[in-house]
C-alpha cells in the first residue's frame, strides 16, 4: 500500500539511521523514495537520506546518484535551503567516503557559490558552512577552514537550531585544531557534543568525542586523554 509506505517507511529508515543500521535505513529510504510524489519536499527527504545512508554502508556510486536527483528536485522546487543542503551532502561524500579531497574542491566550489547566491535560512548557512570549513581543513587549507567555521558559528547563533550549533562549533574545533589551539578546539567540541546531544543526534555526538583525546593529549592532560579514550 503506498499510502502506508509513505507513512512508515520514512520514519523507519530515520530509526534505522541512528541506530546505525545503514544499509536497513538504505533500503527503506528506497522505499519512501517510491511512495511519495515526483518532485515533493517528502521525495527530496527521502533522496537525501538514501543518499546519506548508501554512503554510509559502503555504496557511494549510489550516493551520488541519489543526491543527483535531490538537488534536481531542489531546483524545480525552488527552495534554497534544500538546494544548498543537498550541495553540501556531495561534497561530504566527496570528501569523506570516497577519500577524495581533491575531486572535492570542485563541489566546494559550488557550493560556496550558492551560498552567495541563494538566500537561506541562518540554520542551512550554518551546516553548509560547517562541511565547507570541514574540506577546507582536510585540505589543509586552514585559513580558509577557520573564516569558513567562524561564518558558520555566527550564522548558528542567529538560529535555534542545536545540530547546527554543533556541526558549526566542530567545524570551528577542527580549524583551531589546524591552527594549533587545543584549548580553543576543546572548548568547542565539548560544546558541539552538548549541541547534538540537546538535539538527540548519537551519532553526530561520536564526531567531536573522536576528536577530544587527542586535544587533551596536545594539552600534557595524558590520564585525561586516556579516559576520554576508554
Amino acid at each position: 500500500d503506498p499510502d502506508l509506505l509513505a507513512r512508515f517507511a520514512g520514519p523507519a529508515a530515520r530509526i534505522a539511521q541512528e541506530s546505525g543500521e545503514w544499509l536497513t535505513a538504505a533500503r527503506l529510504f528506497d522505499l519512501a523514495t517510491r511512495a511519495t510524489p515526483p518532485a515533493s519536499d517528502s521525495r527530496f527527504d527521502a533522496l537525501v537520506g538514501g543518499g546519506i545512508a548508501y554512503a554510509r554502508s559502503g555504496n557511494p556510486e549510489r550516493s551520488v546518484a541519489l543526491f543527483r536527483d535531490a538537488e534536481e528536485i531542489a531546483r524545480r522546487l525552488d527552495d534554497d535551503d534544500r538546494i544548498v543542503d543537498v550541495l553540501r551532502h556531495r561534497l561530504q561524500l566527496l570528501a569523506a567516503h570516497l577519500r577524495d579531497r581533491e575531486r572535492a574542491a570542485e563541489p566546494a566550489e559550488v557550493l560556496s557559490e550558492a551560498l552567495h547566491s541563494t538566500k537561506v535560512s541562518p540554520g542551512a548557512e550554518a551546516t553548509a558552512r560547517s562541511t565547507l570549513a570541514t574540506s577546507y581543513f582536510e585540505r589543509g587549507r586552514n585559513e580558509d577552514a577557520l573564516h569558513q567555521a567562524n561564518l558558520a558559528v555566527r550564522a548558528a547563533g542567529q538560529s535555534d537550531d542545536d545540530e547546527a550549533v554543533g556541526h558549526a562549533r566542530f567545524a570551528l574545533g577542527l580549524a583551531e585544531l589546524g591552527e594549533l589551539q587545543p584549548q580553543r578546539s576543546l572548548d568547542d567540541f565539548r560544546g558541539s557534543f552538548e549541541a547534538f546531544a540537546r538535539a538527540n543526534h548519537p551519532w553526530y555526538r561520536t564526531w567531536p568525542t573522536g576528536r577530544i583525546p587527542l586535544t587533551l593529549w596536545m594539552l600534557g592532560r595524558l590520564d585525561d586523554a586516556d579516559h576520554e579514550s576508554t
